[in-house]
Formats: structure tokens, C-alpha cells, sequence
């Protein structure tokens, strides 16, 4: 049997029918840049930025300007997520590897959070704070920033 648009006295496709139909997609997303700087670890300052994003390409921008904005630091670590289609990405930078980026999109994916890019700025302060340490100052940073940030819920309809 076809699912055919139904007319009622005149009045068009009834909402059963296929032309009323939708599919709709849910994500949740930021609504504005938001910058945090949390208390110095060991002499370090962190700076978190998060930016909403539709793009691979826009997330890049991002970072780029982040990185011309404060070009004296020592690392720009990032990590971002995109609703459609569903991907992420993440860098250390030049931190041992899975210390930044990884802990930064953790933070991202556990705040569920889509279309969003994150960048932490590190200005190194003269002592070394180890993976660990790493580990827990760019998921931190992150986490704060985010826990801060206006988050709304995007929903997306498409008429079949």
C-alpha cells in the first residue's frame, strides 16, 4: 500500500499523511564565545575559548585567530565537535601526546555539546607538570569554560 497526501473537504494533506511528515534531529550547542582563565597551575596560565561552530573549515579559522591573537604562548590545544556530519578532532600541540586534545574533547563530548570548538592557551611557567598534571589542567580549563557557557538545544526539521 502508498502513502499517498489524503485531501479532506479541500483542506490539503492531512498531518498524517507523508507530506506532514518531518525528521527531526536534536543537539545541543553553545550561543557565544566565552573565554575563562582559571587560577595559574605551577606558574602556568591556561586561557579557555569556546566558540560555536558549523564547520570544519570555522573551527580551523578559530583556532587560527586564537593562535594570531596570543602568538607569545607556549601551546594552543584544541579540540571540536560537529553535529552534521558527526565528527571531532583534537591536538595536543606539541604536549606529550593524548595530554590536551583528548582531555579537551572528553570535556566537549561529556558536556554533550555539538558545533563547538574548544581551544586552552598555555603560557608554560617554568615547571613542568607531567602528563598527569597536563591532563588534569586541559580537561579543568575546559570543563570551566563550558560549565560557564549558554548552552541551547538546536533542533533541526526537515519536511519529507
Amino acid at each position: 500500500m502508498v502513502d499517498r497526501p489524503s485531501r479532506r473537504a479541500g483542506k490539503g494533506p492531512s498531518r498524517t499523511s507523508l507530506a506532514w511528515k518531518l525528521t527531526m534531529a536534536t543537539f545541543r550547542t553553545i550561543t557565544a564565545t566565552i573565554r575563562f582563565r582559571p587560577e595559574p597551575i605551577k606558574g602556568s596560565r591556561f586561557i579557555a575559548t569556546a566558540t560555536p561552530v558549523a564547520s570544519s573549515d570555522e573551527a580551523q579559522r578559530v583556532i587560527a585567530d586564537i593562535t594570531s591573537e596570543m602568538p607569545d604562548a607556549t601551546h594552543h590545544c584544541w579540540g571540536w565537535s560537529l553535529h552534521d556530519p558527526e565528527r571531532s578532532r583534537s591536538s595536543d600541540d606539541g604536549e606529550p601526546g593524548g595530554s590536551a586534545g583528548r582531555p579537551i574533547l572528553a570535556q566537549i563530548q561529556g558536556h554533550k555539546l555539538t558545533n563547538i570548538v574548544v581551544v586552552v592557551t598555555r603560557y608554560f611557567g617554568g615547571t613542568k607538570l607531567g602528563v598527569g598534571g597536563l591532563i588534569r589542567a586541559y580537561g579543568g580549563a575546559a570543563g570551566m569554560v563550558l560549565d560557564r557557557a549558554c548552552v541551547v538545544e538546536v533542533e533541526e526539521t526537515t519536511k519529507l
